[in-house]
């Protein structure tokens, strides 16, 4: 439609300018909310993610790890399950690049039972969170922001 409204019967080039304008502005916004839908950032959490690597019922302890002063907790039993189940619930957004200037941070790891590995998360002070799976899984070394400091500002609780 637009080449025959460029195109003239008489074999020559006339445009008309208003419909020319409205259609090469109506490709521009078309082009423009498809890039916005392909790069759009959604909110996910790590149960979504490591869905096959850990189950909140399957955690034996989860070992935490302060990196200031490389002090240690254990959390088991009912203790590990509500951690593990606030830590896979907190809302994220996946982010591609990793904050350099870290004032603190903790070191996560999630054991099954026989002490087998499942699941690590680093998370620090800025809300970026490091999550892998001890299976080698593809979505390791995946890089995230936290959408609020609730599961650090719990994290941080449980070393006073």
């Amino acid at each position: 439609m637009l080449v025959m409204k460029i195109l003239n019967t008489s074999g020559g080039f006339k445009v008309k300018n208003k419909v020319w304008v409205f259609d090469l502005s109506l490709i521009v916004v078309v082009a423009i909310a498809v890039l916005i839908l392909f790069n759009r950032n959604e909110i996910i959490k790590l149960k979504d993610i490591f869905v096959d690597d850990v189950d909140v019922s399957n955690v034996s302890r989860i070992n935490i790890i302060r990196s200031s002063d490389n002090k240690e907790i254990i959390l088991k039993g009912k203790q590990a399950e509500e951690f593990l189940d606030t830590l896979l619930n907190t809302e994220l957004k996946q982010t591609k690049v990793s904050d350099k200037t870290i004032k603190e941070s903790f070191w996560i790891t999630t054991f099954r039972e026989n002490n087998v590995a499942a699941l690590g998360v680093r998370m620090d002070k800025n809300l970026l969170v490091d999550a892998y799976s001890y299976k080698g899984s593809k979505n390791n070394s995946k890089y995230f922001k936290a959408e609020n400091g609730s599961v650090f500002d719990k994290t941080e609780k449980l070393f006073e």
